[in-house]
């Protein structure tokens, strides 16, 4: 089977068993080019008080170059109906910072839920569904890292543990990973 058929397969899978009763489903960005303003925009929200360098242009150019549905790395939007309401990617870390942590890899990233989406599950159905793909793939960890002590609560309710607090582009992180 095909790199792109394993993958296509494996977002069907999880669309069916985790995102089919809640009326909403993941795609690639690859299909969906179109919505990288939008998400360059949460991120930018999410992270520009932490890295003063970060510009909207820098990201859209970083989701211009996740658009895969074949390979690592690789961007799934979640919508509800037609429109997106959350993000989430899975990519093999590439930050200087963290490339000592053993088996460092893959990294869960870019996510978000749009805040009138938040409280419903979907973020807790988004990284279940990037772990599932992580092991179809083969990989036995996943890593995350926020510098938000709030979301360092909510991964850890999501059976993350914290192995790293470390500097950070000018601030302090905690590096996560999940045992998949």
């Amino acid at each position: 089977m095909s790199q792109r058929k394993l993958f296509k397969q494996a977002l069907n899978d999880l669309n069916n068993e985790i995102f089919l009763p809640r009326s909403v489903h993941l795609n690639f960005l690859k299909q969906y080019p179109e919505w990288i303003p939008l998400l360059a925009e949460w991120e930018y929200g999410n992270w520009h008080s932490y890295d003063h360098l970060l510009t909207k242009e820098k990201l859209i150019d970083g989701f211009t170059k996740r658009l895969n549905d074949d390979k690592l790395p690789l961007v799934l939007i979640l919508f509800k109906a037609v429109l997106p309401i959350g993000v989430i990617s899975l990519e093999i870390g590439t930050e200087p910072e963290l490339s000592d942590l053993e088996d460092g890899n893959p990294w869960g990233g870019s996510f978000h839920i749009a805040a009138q989406e938040r409280g419903r599950g979907l973020g807790e159905a988004a990284g279940k569904a990037l772990g599932i793909l992580a092991k179809r793939l083969g990989y036995q960890k996943l890593w995350f890292y926020t510098s938000n002590a709030r979301n360092v609560k909510w991964y850890a309710r999501q059976g993350a543990k914290v192995v790293a607090t470390r500097p950070f582009r000018g601030h302090e992180i905690k590096v996560m990973k999940y045992d998949l």
